[in-house]
């Protein structure tokens, strides 16, 4: 969750990593703080708050550092407060952590490790270092690595090695760049965007050592050992352009991000995946968490019907907790925008277990879940800034509607034409998102109508998911508990909290449904809710006051199109409420804590 850096041999480590972590801060935002080897000795600077935070608090001060680390928190174990912000200094040992200890009390009771200062289990890992330090760095660093149980990232420096920085992780993520002496180690990429072309990615349970004169990097044995560099693909992600929000920039995104994916995804107007080894799958299994849940829920129902095999969703944090009626025929796939998602790399390594072959769908080349998996694909969404995922989540919808008609036609459930005709189809969603876009008066106007209200949302089939990932979108973005429920399940309790403070939210777009949710909806009406209704045109518009026209098209390109309309709606009604919707509270973009 949290956001890491490490520089060495800038002129001024300060400016360095303090522009990093602002990039880093949507990893967590609770706390931030730097330590620096200024004038010989190492300060530690920190600050519950935001990166701005800190700046304005050393304003007035001036370094002299050329070697520095750097973290911005997202809160897990200890309030957010000053003495739980890292970095964490203990003796002669100061250390910034991404990750969780799991045995960290214990370890504290065994070594009796006291006088600490933080409720944290990061703390701990900074006292036993001190503990066992005797000189030696890289043996210290293994012995105390041994014992941890969890996940972590962790930048040290040591008082008695002036200028050098240690890194070392196990599953949680660190890159890094170097370049005429100068280096930087981070939690990902995007910070190394700025300084180098190249980047590599430190192999887990090995330790890098660097300072401004050389870099190495040990494996589990301390023995060296090279790594491999890879260019640095992405640039000037982080620029706003003509748009006030990372959020608006990136939903307005989607028309380009989607006609990229059928480029690179389409050849002669069929799906081009190369994976033909998968036409003797019987069964697909789907872990993931949050949006990429409901990307998957989507899924479902599109190989179901059109490959004709049956399709398991299940939530990554959940799955490794039960039996499972998976085997090597069985393809399972894991769906992370980051890749990194604790729960789901955990949940996909226990399906492997079973012998079941791992396709992962991510937004992050060379990500964690990439490195486990035996196929992927990547989304091609480009990085979002911001915390809620928009583009991501309609590149997942698209990619695998196109996987599930690769699927049926290696697997002969479709013909080439059939293919063909549905793949056109597809190249009318950016256009229809487009078109949704020229609305975008008229829907906020509508979110004026929800503030101050109870909210529910209702539909039936592809419309309830799709509901789903609408609610997801409206409390992360604007902290009001609105839930979706299947429209016929509303009779069975939930009508009850339904009355004249309610805004009932009604989606449909599927013909041979309308006339089912209307009826759902006229119940709520006469409960006194107000009815607001996403449609086509295929339904009788004047059936309730407040209507969203969607532009009409095939069904399947409607679904996947409405969720915009859901993200304007949210983006607009957070703004009313004066929420910063590029960074909510709470919340962080990469979730690498289980």
């Amino acid at each position: 969750m949290c956001g890491i850096i490490g520089c060495v041999g800038f002129n001024n480590a300060y400016d360095v990593i303090i522009k990093s972590l602002s990039l880093l801060e949507y990893r967590g935002y609770d706390s931030v703080g730097v330590g620096l080897f200024n004038s010989g000795k190492i300060e530690v600077f920190k600050k519950a708050g935001r990166t701005a935070d800190l700046e304005e608090l050393l304003k007035d001060n001036s370094f002299n550092s050329k070697c520095g680390i750097g973290h911005t928190r997202w809160a897990t174990h200890g309030v957010v407060s000053d003495k739980n912000t890292h970095p964490f200094k203990v003796g002669r040992v100061t250390l910034v952590h991404n990750g969780i200890i799991e045995n960290y009390k214990e370890l504290k009771e065994e070594y009796h490790l006291s006088g600490l200062k933080s409720e944290t289990d990061s703390e701990i890992v900074a006292a036993l270092l001190n503990k066992f330090y005797d000189g030696n760095v890289l043996e210290t660093i293994t012995k105390v690595c041994s014992q941890l149980m969890g996940t972590y990232a962790l930048l040290m420096m040591f008082n008695d090695k002036k200028d050098t920085i240690y890194a070392t992780r196990h599953v949680s993520p660190l890159v890094f760049g170097y370049k005429d002496n100068e280096i930087m180690i981070s939690s990902e990429v995007l910070p190394l965007t700025n300084y180098f072309d190249d980047y590599s990615v430190l192999p887990e349970d090995c330790i890098l050592a660097t300072n401004d004169k050389a870099i190495a990097v040990y494996d589990k044995n301390l023995n060296k050992i090279d790594v491999n560099f890879q260019k640095i693909n992405e640039k000037n992600v982080n620029e706003l352009g003509e748009y006030k929000t990372y959020l608006d920039k990136e939903i307005h995104q989607q028309p380009k991000v989607l006609r990229h994916c059928l480029n690179n995804y389409v050849k002669d107007d069929l799906p081009n995946f190369g994976f033909d080894s998968l036409k003797n799958i019987n069964k697909i299994c789907f872990v993931a968490c949050g949006t990429s849940y409901h990307a998957s829920l989507m899924a479902k129902s599109t190989i179901e019907e059109y490959v004709k095999i049956p399709v398991i969703v299940e939530v990554a944090s959940e799955f490794i907790y039960h039996e499972h009626f998976i085997d090597d025929k069985t393809l399972l796939i894991a769906l992370s925008q980051s890749g990194e998602t604790i729960d789901t790399i955990e949940a996909a390594k226990y399906g492997k277990s079973y012998g079941a072959k791992l396709l992962s769908l991510v937004n992050v080349e060379n990500s964690e879940l990439v490195h486990i998996s035996d196929y992927h694909l990547l989304t091609l969404a480009g990085r979002e800034m911001s915390v809620a995922s928009t583009k991501a989540y309609t590149s997942q919808l698209l990619v695998l509607r196109l996987f599930a008609y690769y699927l049926a036609l290696i697997k002969n459930k479709m013909t080439k034409d059939e293919v063909k005709s549905k793949v056109l189809d597809l190249y009318k969603l950016p256009s229809m998102i487009e078109e949704i876009f020229t609305k975008e008066d008229d829907i906020n106007q509508l979110s004026k109508v929800l503030v101050g209200k109870e909210i529910f949302m209702i539909g039936r089939a592809n419309d309830y998911t799709s509901l789903l990932e609408a609610a997801l979108k409206i409390k992360e973005l604007a902290y009001i508990n609105v839930n979706a429920y299947m429209g016929g399940e509303i009779k069975h309790g939930p009508i009850a909290l339904i009355d004249d403070k309610t805004v009932v939210i009604g989606l449909s777009l599927d013909e041979k449904l309308n006339t089912k949710i209307v009826s759902n909806l006229k119940e709520c009406e006469s409960r006194k809710a107000k009815i607001i209704l996403v449609t086509d045109d295929r339904l009788n518009t004047n059936v309730f006051d407040e209507i969203i026209l969607i532009p009409d098209g095939e069904k399947e390109i409607e679904e996947m199109a409405s969720i915009v309309i859901f993200q304007l709606l949210a983006k607009d009604l957070a703004l009313l409420l004066n929420r910063d919707v590029d960074k909510p509270r709470n919340l962080a973009k990469v979730v690498t804590v289980e």
